[in-house]
């Protein structure tokens, strides 16, 4: 009888590992950036049409921001729907208007600034994505945030209640001031890019690590709307008034901490494989302030969305940009720094471990 038992047990689990054998795990990072979200859109679609079916199938979606917003758009749609996800994406934002999104208080933004949690009224965005998430996600998903009284990143997912992760995906697009935060499980939550993470490149990571078991399984794809190969050169011929000057110091920041969250990634996950990151070409018209949501500056970025990430894919083929792009930020911070930053990644996580360690022996 126990013989019988353990040979079971045995062939069970080499049924298993055959199941499992030549399994992948396919995540999309989709990056904070207000109503560059719109780029996403486009991209979304290249990558659906323009690839095989499978190499979409997408199982992990992860967002930050108006990321997340997208995210939890496209965990509506199981694995075989990936056009139908990407016609929905598009027809969203092609018809998207900044009334859709938010909209003053009566008493304007004298009453935001001193009576409200934020300058703008976000109501109508509430109302939107309750129209958007309808039934459970039906892929995995994060949707990261930012808890207020902490500092740290929190990330929801589809384990989640639809009311939760429409709250959590309202929080993750609240840019502190500008927008009221959401008050979730006591907690207050804002715009997720308030952490200085910009892209869930690593959630995308461990979320594959629950269905396969070899990092060499998983594919991840990113979208950037905040990336280029360099900053766009800024105009001088003119006095640079103040609202100018921040906004050119954001897109500064948001550029450096871009490259620098995909080079982390890419030398803690050495084994996984880092596929297509899709970049715009040049600045996106609205990059310098996200929250306009004219329309017609949303569908010339649908635009350049699509034809980016086409010229990505015929370029580079089925092996994707990956390598070449993490070439190219190895070389620029090394020109940077004059250092060699092979190894950091290496060292980081040992930070990250230690520091875990600490966290977890002051029940923090």
């Amino acid at each position: 009888m126990n013989k019988l038992f353990f040979l079971s047990l045995f062939l069970l689990a080499l049924f298993i590992q055959n199941v499992t054998a030549g399994q992948k795990c396919r995540a999309l990072a989709l990056e904070a950036g207000g109503d560059l979200g719109s780029f996403e859109a486009g991209a979304y679609k290249a990558l659906v049409y323009n690839l095989p079916a499978e190499e979409v199938q997408y199982d992990v979606y992860t967002g930050i921001s108006i990321g997340s917003i997208n995210t939890l758009g496209l965990s509506q749609y199981p694995k075989g729907q990936e056009k139908d996800q990407a016609d929905w994406l598009i027809n969203l934002w092609s018809g998207l208007k900044q009334k859709d999104v938010y909209k003053n208080f009566k008493g304007g933004i004298v009453q935001g600034l001193l009576y409200e949690r934020g300058i703008f009224d976000s109501s109508p965005a509430l109302e939107l994505l309750k129209k958007v998430a309808t039934k459970p996600a039906q892929r995995k998903i994060n949707i990261g945030t930012c808890n207020l009284r902490t500092g740290d990143l929190v990330r929801y997912n589809e384990t989640s209640s639809i009311s939760t992760l429409v709250s959590a995906a309202l929080a993750s697009g609240s840019v502190p001031t500008f927008f009221p935060y959401s008050t979730l499980d006591d907690q207050i939550y804002v715009d997720g890019g308030t952490t200085g993470i910009l892209i869930d490149l690593q959630g995308a990571v461990q979320r594959c690590r629950e269905i396969v078991s070899d990092d060499s399984d998983i594919i991840v794809d990113a979208i950037f709307v905040k990336f280029s190969k360099s900053l766009d050169l800024w105009t001088t011929d003119k006095k640079k008034k103040t609202m100018e000057v921040f906004q050119r110091a954001n897109t500064v920041i948001a550029f450096s901490n871009t490259y620098r969250q995909l080079l982390d990634a890419m030398s803690l996950y050495p084994d996984v494989n880092f596929r297509y990151i899709i970049k715009p070409s040049h600045a996106l018209p609205n990059q310098k302030m996200p929250f306009l949501f004219s329309n017609k500056q949303m569908n010339e970025m649908i635009e350049q969305g699509y034809q980016d990430t086409l010229n990505i894919i015929q370029s580079n083929g089925s092996e994707g940009n990956a390598k070449q792009v993490y070439q190219e930020i190895v070389q620029r911070f090394q020109t940077e720094t004059g250092s060699n930053i092979q190894n950091e990644g290496n060292r980081q996580e040992q930070m990250l471990n230690a520091y875990n360690k600490i966290r977890n022996s002051l029940k923090m």
